[in-house]
């Protein structure tokens, strides 16, 4: 083999301490030989390799999380200056700007806090920093079809991009892949660090939270796998286990954190974490606190007694609300209760810790669903997509649709101008500023009353109209006027009685209104003609207000033919194509 001819350039390297200590004898030798850059816990920043930080303390975790935060406010504020739609701000935030998260993101460790500062990064950019008409992070991630604009949520797409090893390390049965040879270093660095006497191997702290040991964030890797794992929700409806292994795991383990509308006592039922919150000593009993292993009939029992345990007020108390139904076991507990059940004394006292016992659970860990009538479980594929289609324990439900979905997909399918399509998203959302929501703000500053309606020859005691959604859309006579001539001019001359119960139903894309064959662009939809109506009146409202131009109908439906006469253009080119 050919021997290389680089030299290494000691001027350049970096010397790494893995503990984070100093060791002055290693500096002090290293500089004798020319190597004079030396990284430990004391320098301000972690030290970059492969565009991924290592990080020696917590402070350099939080410095480099600061740079990168900087750094994409930076970028947004580049695109800032440009004319683009909603969809437009979230391709490039999902593309280009939010791309510089996904390399690092896999071994770097964000805090709760500095995930929030990435969301609110993106939100601010979208809604062009605008706070009263602001769409919240919750409906931009939300698909395009809920309402949504379906930005990628960092936090999210941080526990997914762990799934490639997460799913490897959880499934019991799976070898390693070939092509991860680092799957087996993994597991032998998280059996290094998770496992305690009492849960002697990692799949523990995987699957229950209260099995792990405290985790320092210097462990950015441990922590990132541990939250991915954590965003799973646990129901553990169809899974088995052994009696040690209920007898061993901690008690909050082994309640059912919810129940769902079908379970009999949903009515009545209270989460566990709401009944215990002010008994914090609960958090350290174990099954074997509330019951025990019957050897005659081998089946776990409660404890009738319980002057012999280590918390035997709080272990009575907990067995009690047992009694009650106040606190309900998981399915896998209660197995282990039913009495004369064929079971292997080998599982009941065995003292040799292996995952056989937990296989059920990393199974339905790691499944998008059960199938009960086969009793089989379907796996995920080890992709982001595959982590999507996961059941999320923190997802929270998605709100009540403003619109079917089925009208959303017409909505972003309707080929009008990209500033209509803004426009008529911010109103379907009912986010406008009109007079009435400042002045409910900041009181001292803004009148409630219409710009538009205020005439010239008021009493003293008078006031124009209150500008609410409706008057500010539709109901100011001068937007009336705008309205009715076009909708006569463009969609049916003999629909002159337009009203605002139209206008809502056009706007939420259900009406039934069609154009006559006598208007002008008869290839447009009422729908297209609705959008550039509806901009013209936007665009000349907020020229009133910021540049002083009076609001004057007949200009207004000039620049809606123009609007009307380009879309067709536009259409019939299409056509073409």
């Amino acid at each position: 083999m050919n021997a290389c001819n680089a030299l290494l350039n000691y001027g350049k390297t970096q010397a790494l301490s893995l503990s984070g200590a100093q060791h002055p004898t290693w500096q002090t030798f290293l500089q004798d030989h020319g190597i004079t850059h030396w990284h430990d816990k004391t320098a301000p920043d972690p030290l970059i390799y492969l565009g991924y930080a290592i990080c020696s303390s917590p402070f350099q975790c939080a410095s480099h999380a600061q740079t990168i935060i900087a750094n994409l406010k930076k970028q947004c504020q580049i695109y800032t200056a440009r004319s683009l739609t909603y969809r437009g701000k979230v391709t490039i935030m999902n593309s280009l700007i939010y791309s510089k998260l996904w390399h690092m993101i896999r071994l770097f460790s964000f805090s709760q806090s500095e995930f929030h500062q990435l969301q609110q990064i993106a939100a601010s950019f979208i809604n062009n920093n605008a706070k009263i008409t602001r769409l919240s992070f919750d409906t931009l991630i939300l698909p395009r079809k809920q309402g949504g604009l379906q930005l990628i949520d960092p936090q999210q797409q941080a526990h997914a991009l762990q799934w490639r090893w997460l799913h490897f390390l959880l499934h019991p049965t799976q070898p390693s892949p070939t092509h991860m040879p680092s799957i087996p270093i993994i597991r032998f660095t998280l059996n290094h660090i998770l496992t305690t006497p009492q849960y002697p191997t990692y799949h523990w702290s995987l699957l229950f939270p209260t099995c792990r040991p405290v985790i320092p964030r210097a462990y950015g890797p441990i922590v990132n796998l541990l939250r991915a794992s954590d965003t799973i929700n646990n129901t553990f409806h169809y899974t088995s286990t052994d009696i040690l292994t209920c007898l061993q795991l901690p008690l909050i383990e082994l309640l059912l954190p919810s129940t769902p509308p079908s379970h009999p006592l949903h009515a009545t039922f209270t989460p566990p974490a709401i009944i215990l919150q002010h008994n914090k000593t609960s958090r350290q009993l174990r099954g074997s606190d509330i019951f025990y292993f019957n050897n005659t009939t081998l089946h776990l029992e409660l404890h009738q007694s319980t002057i012999h345990l280590p918390h035997r007020n709080l272990s009575k108390k907990i067995i009690h609300l047992i009694q009650l139904n106040q606190l309900l076991l998981h399915n896998f507990v209660l197995f282990n209760f039913l009495p004369l059940v064929p079971r292997t004394i080998s599982s009941c006292n065995s003292n040799i810790y292996n995952i056989n016992p937990l296989s059920s659970f990393l199974i339905s860990k790691i499944s998008t669903y059960f199938i009960p009538d086969f009793f089989s479980f379907i796996v995920s594929s080890p992709t982001t997509t595959g982590f999507k289609s996961l059941p999320s324990f923190n997802k929270a439900p998605p709100p009540p649709p403003i619109i079917s979905p089925s009208k959303w997909q017409q909505f972003w399918r309707l080929r009008i101008p990209i500033n209509a399509r803004n426009t008529w998203y911010r109103i379907i959302h009912r986010k406008i500023t009109t007079k009435q929501r400042l002045h409910e703000i900041q009181p001292d500053i803004f009148t409630p009353y219409c710009q538009l309606c205020r005439p010239r020859r008021y009493s003293r005691h008078a006031h124009p109209p209150t500008e609410t959604n409706q008057h500010f859309l539709f109901s100011c006579p001068k937007k009336i006027l705008v309205w009715t001539t076009a909708i006569v001019n463009y969609i049916d001359p003999s629909f002159a009685h337009f009203s605002f119960l139209h206008f809502s139903d056009i706007l939420k894309l259900n009406s039934s209104i069609t154009q006559s064959n006598t208007v002008p662009f008869p290839q447009l939809s009422t729908y297209q003609v609705f959008a550039c109506i509806l901009q013209a009146i936007w665009v000349a409202h907020y020229r009133v207000v910021f540049d002083n131009i009076p609001f004057v109908p007949l200009t207004i439906i000039s620049h809606i033919h123009k609007a009307l006469t380009k879309l067709q253009y536009e259409e019939t080119l299409h056509t073409i194509i």
